[in-house]
């Protein structure tokens, strides 16, 4: 992260020390300084579209154009540590996602068209870059409404750089179904200069990780068939649904 800060125009975490796996959590953590700012909200499904968050969608806009426009030098492209599954192509998880559906087939209280998602999926795969990655980029790999920080109605700092990658960027798209209104979408489409082929494979990326998210809300122990490993259970989250709006 020190590496990259200069050129983001919001604030990112400042590391200050690093722990160690241990009684019982399994991962290495971070102490990082504080950042004032409020948290920013899903987009609740009754919500009227709002110039607050056309406003937060071309901010965010800008910090991923900068992060992407970051060059990529040859020790971050060799290193195994930045190369994880978002950062891959679609086609690689059409297997886990088809699996993902049916497992929610099983859930009780789902009111959502899981062959209109399948469809979504498909869709996706048959555009340009869904089974090929191109020219490495940086990404943040988790943009999503827990990880913004506004202050003043304006996003004023991007958190949890710990899914930071090296790969398609595409990933960083999914969250635009958690935060923003269609109007909103747009006004950050625009500013990103994103393509056809590429919208529809960051929804595609929305789905997945809407539906895998929507399965450990249910499940006190699943295994992850993008990590390759246990995990516990988590919260349902709001841009799957978002991403099942096949207007935009």
């Amino acid at each position: 992260m020190p590496e990259l800060r200069p050129f983001l125009p919001v604030a990112v975490p400042e590391v200050v020390g690093f722990g160690e796996p241990g009684s019982g959590f399994g991962e290495r953590w971070s102490i990082v300084r504080w950042l004032e700012g409020l948290r920013a909200t899903a987009l609740a499904a009754d919500k009227l579209p709002s110039p607050e968050r056309s406003m937060l969608a071309a901010d965010l806009a800008d910090v991923i154009l900068a992060l992407r426009a970051i060059d990529v030098p040859d020790e971050a492209v060799s290193d195994p540590a930045l190369r994880w599954y978002r950062g891959r192509s679609l086609a690689e998880f059409d297997e886990p996602v088809r699996r993902s559906v049916q497992q929610c087939r099983s859930l009780e209280g789902l009111d959502v068209d899981l062959d209109a998602a399948l469809g979504v999926w498909a869709d996706a795969l048959d555009v340009p870059g869904a089974r090929e990655v191109g020219d490495d980029r940086w990404y943040h790999g988790d943009v999503v409404a827990e990880n913004l920080l506004l202050s003043g109605g304006r996003l004023a700092a991007v958190l949890d750089f710990d899914g930071l990658g090296v790969g398609d960027p595409t990933v960083d798209l999914h969250g635009v179904w958690e935060l923003f209104d269609a109007p909103a979408r747009e006004v950050f489409r625009a500013q990103l200069g994103v393509d056809e082929a590429e919208w529809l494979r960051g929804r595609a990326w929305a789905l997945a990780i809407g539906l895998g998210w929507r399965i450990l809300s249910s499940t006190a122990l699943v295994f992850d068939e993008f990590r390759g490993g246990f995990i516990g259970k988590g919260s349902p989250v709001h841009f799957f649904w978002g991403a099942m709006d096949l207007a935009v």
